[in-house]
Parts: structure tokens; C-alpha cells; sequence
């Protein structure tokens, strides 16, 4: 009959770091499309408050729809 010896530390150290690992990379790789995203977001928000900023509310309103659109 087999003896089964338990695993050392260094392993069940090695196997606890793959596995966060793994669930940090799988985290990760669900806001890909919002990092994609990113940069039209920031410019459509920078743009509506420089005109909102300018007093311009009319021109800023379709630069805070496109970002609460990019948003959603």
C-alpha cells in the first residue's frame, strides 16, 4: 500500500499564488472594453466642461450625452 505524504509548504505557497494569479488575471480581463473605451469618455468629458465651464450649456449638452452614452 501507498503511504501519501502531505504537500510541503513551498508547494501549497506555489499552488495559493497560481490561483490568485489566475483570479486576478480573469478579474482583469473583464473591463478590457471599458479601457478601450477610456479615451472617448475622457475627451467627451473634457469637452463638456470646457464649454460648461464657458457658460456654453447648449453646446455642452451632446458632449455629456455621448459620455453617459460611452458610459452605459
Amino acid at each position: 500500500m501507498l503511504k501519501r505524504y502531505p504537500l510541503s509548504k513551498k508547494i501549497w505557497t506555489v499552488i495559493r499564488t497560481l490561483l490568485i494569479a489566475l483570479v486576478m488575471a480573469a478579474g482583469a480581463t473583464q473591463y478590457l472594453p471599458t479601457w478601450a473605451q477610456s479615451k472617448e469618455m475622457v475627451e467627451a468629458e473634457k469637452q463638456y466642461q470646457t464649454l460648461e465651464k464657458r457658460g456654453k450649456y447648449a453646446e455642452a449638452i451632446p458632449h455629456a450625452k455621448r459620455f453617459i452614452e460611452l458610459a452605459g
